[in-house]
């Protein structure tokens, strides 16, 4: 029953912004109710008992963190609301995981809740259709300014998030596709994942877009043979995106050579992302005057509001989930957060290397590199329901490696795998 419930969770998830109610001052979803009902029943029956299996308790313990630290920072945030609102978000990221890791037990569990994301999916691919072939939109509020252009937001807030959703759902259905061994889902996931990449490009999102090709070029690189050419082109570019987040000040440099190469005066650039520039300088000012403590998470817009140096256009949300993560909840966070995601792709790339189930680990890698670049294109994703459930599952995935195995290879089971580079020996 608590795994029926689970699943219900899962798929409503996906469908929070027409589906959130207020009461109190306060933003609830069906989903917020029903981790409160299965925390009463994990409280009020034998079977439940709070247990936190090893392979997973990383995410949970920064999590965990992140919760305390929010309710510690209470004591000197400017907006008291915004931070009850983030920290009832960061209480249900915490509970999909604690639950997943709980439920999710098995691969025909995995799947079962990977169902659930592709049908909330055909529902989303639906709406997208019928928004783009009837000008109707049944949940947008700017249905004057996305039906002049016909872009497709389906149930979301703007194209962004819809474009962003799309292209993390498009490596669930290749997943579905490598792993499925029913021949009718497969060939309906190859048919969503057509609809789904021609709805990106109609969204208009060039972050959803540039996502799409990201991820279409590094899971090519990742089903090639030659594993030490891969292996070499995925920690250069994850040694750079690391180095883009934790030191922003380098896409000056980037901007100047931009600016040289192709005779374009970056500080001229008008529109969303000259604001997006401006909100993200403010940020790091915010930080700074933090003394690296953050503001607060769910702050940054107030802040933006009250003590904002550079125009934004009354443009507050970060636009990045990695410095609203730095700014918002300050430099212990962040560094907890990076080092989960590193110990989650250690331990992906090991996968990787011993080659048990490649495809499935090239469809995960590929998975959270969108996810890693893909995040700055939404306003903000601290309050999408949908992002925590999706991340949830990634990550439990990810952390359990046998939980998509039905046996394991002896091979693998009796010796240590010893993968050469030239005169080096790589152990997994």
């Amino acid at each position: 029953m608590l795994f029926v419930l689970y699943c219900i969770l899962i798929f409503v998830s996906q469908f929070q912004y027409v589906l959130s109610f207020g009461f109190a001052g306060v933003s609830f979803t069906p989903v917020r109710v029903c981790l409160l009902v299965m925390i009463l029943y994990d409280l009020f029956t034998k079977r439940g008992k709070f247990t936190i299996q090893k392979k997973n308790n990383i995410w949970l313990i920064v999590l965990l963190i992140w919760n305390i630290w929010s309710m510690i920072s209470f004591i000197w945030v400017k907006n008291p609301s915004g931070l009850l609102m983030v920290e009832i978000v960061l209480f249900e990221a915490l509970g999909f995981i604690f639950y997943g890791q709980k439920l999710i037990t098995n691969a025909e569990r995995v799947k079962t809740v990977i169902g659930m994301l592709f049908a909330a999916c055909v529902i989303h691919n639906a709406l997208g259709w019928l928004e783009i072939t009837t000008k109707l939109y049944l949940f947008s509020k700017y249905t004057e300014k996305y039906s002049t252009y016909g872009y497709p937001v389906s149930t979301f807030t703007n194209t962004n998030n819809f474009g962003f959703y799309l292209a993390l759902m498009c490596m669930v259905l290749v997943g579905i596709i490598f792993v499925s061994k029913n021949r009718i889902y497969r060939i309906a996931s190859i048919a969503l994942l057509a609809s789904s990449v021609m709805l990106i490009f109609k969204t208009g999102s060039r972050g959803a877009i540039l996502d799409l090709v990201i991820g279409a070029l590094l899971f090519a690189l990742l089903l090639r043979k030659n594993l030490k050419f891969t292996l070499v082109v995925i920690s250069l570019v994850g040694v750079g995106l690391i180095m883009l987040v934790a030191f922003p000040s380098l896409f000056d440099g980037i901007e100047r050579i931009y600016q040289n190469a192709f005779n374009v005066n970056v500080e001229a650039v008008s529109g969303s992302d000259f604001y997006r520039m401006q909100i993200l300088a403010n940020g790091m000012d915010f930080y700074i005057d933090s003394y690296g403590f953050g503001v607060g998470a769910g702050n940054i817009e107030y802040w933006q509001g009250h003590y904002a140096t550079r125009f934004t256009n009354n443009i507050g949300q970060m636009h990045n989930w990695w410095l609203e993560a730095l700014v918002g909840s300050g430099t212990v966070i962040f560094i907890l957060v990076v080092v989960a995601w590193l110990i989650t792709y250690r331990k992906l790339i090991q996968q990787y290397i011993l080659g048990t189930r490649r495809n499935l680990t090239a469809t995960l890698i590929t998975f959270g590199i969108i996810f890693g670049v893909g995040c700055v294109s939404p306003s903000t994703l601290y309050h999408s329901e949908w992002a925590w459930a999706m991340l949830a599952i990634f990550f439990l995935i990810s952390n359990d490696p046998g939980i998509m195995a039905t046996t394991v290879p002896e091979a693998v089971k009796k010796r240590r795998i010893a993968i050469r580079f030239g005169k080096r020996a790589l152990r997994a």
